[in-house]
């Protein structure tokens, strides 16, 4: 499950790039240390969360007709403090609704 995360955290794995509508956008923004920081502090289930997400727009990708858009709900945002190189130990997954 890490190195899924490390994977996903460096870029998209459909575009090879960092679209703004994935929930990791902003943290793929950072650098490597802070990345893997940030990686290490989250739960379960939020890593849960950004796997399943990262399928299900894969799957969304491959088959535009599953959701019927291009980007899909509305997903929870990677919390990242802006302009520093360390990720709070209290990072998480916050709602951008």
């Amino acid at each position: 499950m890490r190195a899924q995360l490390v994977a996903l955290a460096v870029g998209c794995p459909h575009t090879r790039s960092n679209p703004s509508s994935c929930p990791l956008h902003e943290l793929r923004q950072q650098d490597p240390s802070a990345i893997i920081d940030w990686l290490d502090t989250l739960q379960d289930d939020e890593r849960d969360y950004l796997i399943r997400y990262h399928h299900c727009c894969l799957a969304t990708w491959k088959n535009k007709s599953v959701v019927g858009r291009r980007n899909g709900p509305t997903p929870l945002r990677a919390k990242v403090p802006r302009r520093t190189n360390r990720v709070p130990v209290t990072a998480g997954l916050t709602s951008t609704r």
